[in-house]
């Protein structure tokens, strides 16, 4: 009898820390977040490879992708299933990047430059304040003269070609739960007095709160008043791998 009680009693401690792992797990699942902007932006440092590789060389596999086609590539990512051995937090992303399908891909399709990325470019990340929505990432054409431009002056420059006329194309997304936008940009520089040297990419991200994407579109504030209140990361030609810097940037005197 003792024995018999012994072994239920050892039945209902696993049970119930079976169910107690069960619910930890629920619990960390519901609770998870998609992984935080920064960590984003420097994954997707290396779209700097896919620019040269798209730019420099001609192996089609590596190109530039127009709007529909990452429209396309989008919606396959997020109807696939996420990995089992994903963390939460890119489990967290896929889930809701899934939830919002088509309203991802319609800004993936209004892109004005093509895309450079290798599984998706839209992602989700979090932010102190909430969710961002980036898109990631533009193969800009634009290569800048080293000789003229430092690297601040550069990423201005992209700021004001690239990223700023694609922030208004977010006017596709209504979702009150996105609090940030932002979009990353990866172009060229070279040193314009060396014919032989071939462009570096360099990477920009520009991240702003919903409300002053809003005041942008409706020509409530200036363009400099809008990046001086957004994030700014940039990658430069002599950055190693993917340390990124968060600096200010002026669009003032840029020419």
């Amino acid at each position: 009898m003792k024995t018999k009680l012994l072994v239920l009693s050892s039945i209902f401690v696993l049970t119930c820390s079976a169910q107690t792992s069960q619910k930890n797990g629920s619990a960390k699942r519901l609770n998870s977040t998609p992984l935080p902007v920064v960590t984003i932006i420097q994954t997707e440092a290396f779209s700097r490879t896919l620019w040269e590789l798209a730019f420099l060389g001609d192996d089609r596999k590596y190109r530039r992708k127009s709007g529909e086609e990452a429209a396309a590539d989008f919606k396959n990512f997020a109807d696939g299933k996420a990995a089992p051995d994903d963390p939460p937090r890119l489990s967290a992303e896929h889930t809701l990047i899934t939830r919002n399908r088509d309203q991802l891909a319609q800004l993936a399709s209004v892109s004005l430059l093509p895309l450079l990325y290798t599984e998706t470019p839209i992602r989700i990340a979090s932010k102190e304040n909430g969710l961002t929505l980036l898109l990631a990432s533009l193969g800009s054409k634009n290569t800048y003269n080293t000789l003229r431009l430092d690297a601040r002056q550069r990423a201005a420059k992209e700021i004001t070609s690239s990223i700023l006329p694609e922030i208004k194309q977010f006017r596709v997304i209504s979702s009150p739960s996105i609090k940030n936008y932002g979009v990353i940009s990866i172009f060229g520089s070279k040193d314009f007095s060396d014919d032989s040297s071939s462009p570096k990419p360099e990477l920009v991200a520009l991240i702003a709160s919903a409300s002053a994407c809003r005041k942008l579109l409706g020509a409530e504030i200036t363009e400099e008043d809008f990046v001086a209140l957004s994030d700014i990361y940039i990658l430069d030609r002599d950055q190693i791998g993917n340390e990124i810097r968060k600096v200010k940037i002026s669009l003032a005197g840029v020419e």
